[in-house]
């Protein structure tokens, strides 16, 4: 079983978008939920997420998750939610 995530802007969602249809691997924590968590609360610090830019890319596991993102308009990398992840792998 192979689970993905990635960075939270258009082209990390364009490579998840192709690792999960050709390998069929299941997205984690890469969400709209999660987005929208790490968004709220990755320390307090929504005033320091770069400003997401570029052409918005479908998000087929979660539609929500490119609906978010566009209303949000932040990207969030991998690193601020990175505590969450290790985690997870932890488990």
């Amino acid at each position: 079983r192979l689970a993905y995530h990635g960075d939270f802007d258009w082209p990390g969602v364009r490579i998840a978008a192709a690792i999960t249809s050709r390998f069929r691997a299941i997205p984690w924590r890469f969400r709209a939920a999660d987005y929208l968590a790490a968004v709220n609360g990755v320390g307090g610090s929504r005033g320091r997420l770069p400003l997401l830019d570029g052409q918005p890319a479908p998000t087929p596991w979660d539609p929500a998750l490119a609906e978010a993102m566009t209303r949000a308009g932040l990207v969030v990398e991998e690193e601020a939610v990175l505590a969450d992840l290790l985690t997870d792998l932890g488990s």
